[in-house]
């Protein structure tokens, strides 16, 4: 079974199983209100043999948006899941769920792990991977309370009997954070990794840093960044991939990585990047019982 089967696997399940939240209601939000975000980074080069992609800018229904360039956010989110995105003229309707939010963070921490156990499909699939048009924008402009139980129970350490290692796999840094004592809910994954097989002539590494913050009283994003780069040899072909976007509501700093506040007070613990999927699949399970 490949990565995406799995990440699809995941949502389906999530979106028939998962059980009303324990404590937290659902954030209030009270009437039809549109935001304004910033697009400041948004980037993507992956590099796979002689095949290649170099594209700045961001994707929207089927073109280049160049770095810069404002969308908005209309939504009742109170009343339904449903928003509209807006781009100069242009528009669409989607829905914001949990389901679809878990999606969007597992295939994003999944990135290194997929390119090392599937590279034929990666190689395949290289315009459809990573969007001749640029990363498009991440749908997880409404946090709710599952998803917040969802972030925490990943950087908890009642789920650490779940997490299984890969022997290829090795870190110098992994860490995941949930930080949620003030208004802004942060959730942090910094990964500085290498994979090493001898057998399928394999020597990947690199790091990824995935940093998301939201306003815990309405639930609304406040922004987001994903900086990814990996690069060596999968199967022995040479590769690289730089994957970098930067998302912010209109007036809001996203906090640097380096930042102590993240940091401080807060339940941190070290775990694979294969974590993710198992992290999902024992929420679920736990959110049955």
């Amino acid at each position: 079974m490949n990565i995406t089967q799995r990440v699809i696997i995941v949502i389906v399940l999530a979106s028939v199983m998962i059980s009303p939240s324990i404590g937290k209601g659902d954030f209030i939000q009270t009437d039809q209100t549109t935001y304004i975000f910033d697009v400041n980074e948004s980037k993507s080069h992956p590099e796979w043999g002689t095949n290649s992609i170099d594209v700045e800018g961001y994707s929207f229904e089927g073109t280049s948006i160049p770095v810069g360039t404002q969308f908005t956010i209309s939504a009742d989110f109170e009343q339904s899941r449903e928003f509209t995105m807006t781009v100069g003229e242009t528009s669409r309707t989607s829905i914001c769920s949990f389901p679809t939010i878990m999606g969007e963070i597992c295939s994003i921490l999944f990135i290194p792990y997929s390119v090392t156990r599937h590279p034929e499909w990666m190689l395949s699939n290289l315009d459809q991977y990573f969007g001749v048009f640029g990363p498009r924008i991440l749908d997880h402009f409404y946090l709710d309370s599952d998803t917040a139980n969802f972030l925490n129970d990943l950087v908890t350490s009642d789920f650490i009997s779940t997490f299984r290692y890969s022997d290829e796999w090795t870190f110098t840094q992994n860490n995941g954070t949930f930080v949620n004592n003030t208004d802004i809910a942060t959730f942090r994954w910094i990964e500085n990794g290498c994979y090493y097989n001898t057998t399928t002539n394999t020597d990947f590494s690199g790091r990824l840093e995935y940093l998301l913050a939201y306003n815990q009283t309405t639930g609304i994003l406040q922004g987001y960044r994903i900086d990814i780069d990996y690069s060596g040899q999968v199967e022995g072909i040479d590769i690289k991939y730089i994957y970098l976007q930067e998302v912010e509501i209109s007036g809001y700093d996203l906090p640097q990585y380096g930042n102590s506040n993240l940091i401080s007070g807060f339940r941190w613990v070290i775990f694979g990047t294969v974590v993710t999927f198992i992290a999902t699949t024992a929420f679920i399970k736990k959110r049955r019982s």
